[in-house]
């Protein structure tokens, strides 16, 4: 941005509340830069791991994911992208963790949800590439380095530790 939207004057770097922010240089609006939430789901399916190469990235493997819309909360859009990906339907089981995404012209939160696929049969949706299975060592190869990794190593240690429990 470059003009503010409500007084169409100059935008201005400024440190407001200890951050450096764009700000308009004659009314009092801030661009705050909140982020914009993104749904993730680790889904199991034919005992192994199920990744997508998105469309909008056709290099990389990643879990299913995507927005969350308005009118959504993060477990409705994991469903629905799932669906929309990999053709599967699932059932939220819990939160695996929030991870933040900064980048250069937005700011995201990823939201990681372990699933639990009650139907469906996996091929590629509108939204993906391709759908495939990967046993968790190759999934875990596959997303090193990535959010989607680092959600799926907190989803495999959760599942550890309550192993560890019985």
């Amino acid at each position: 941005m470059k003009y503010c939207p409500e007084c169409r004057s100059e935008l201005t770097r400024r440190v407001i509340d200890g951050k450096e922010r764009l700000a308009c240089v004659n009314c009092d609006f801030v661009v705050w830069g909140n982020p914009v939430p993104v749904a993730a789901a680790v889904v199991e399916y034919d005992g192994g791991i199920v990744l997508v190469r998105p469309r909008a990235k056709p290099a990389v493997w990643a879990l299913p994911a995507g927005y969350v819309e308005d009118g959504e909360n993060a477990e409705q859009a994991a469903v629905r992208e799932v669906k929309e990906e990999t053709n599967l339907d699932v059932r939220i089981n819990r939160v695996i963790g929030t991870y933040p995404i900064n980048r250069p012209n937005k700011a995201l939160i990823y939201i990681a949800l372990a699933t639990e696929t009650i139907g469906g049969e996996l091929r590629a949706g509108d939204d993906a590439l391709e759908a495939s299975i990967f046993t968790v060592y190759q999934a875990i190869e596959k997303l090193r380095g990535t959010t989607s990794g680092k959600a799926l190593e907190s989803y495999l240690m959760a599942d550890k530790l309550q192993m560890q429990k019985v």
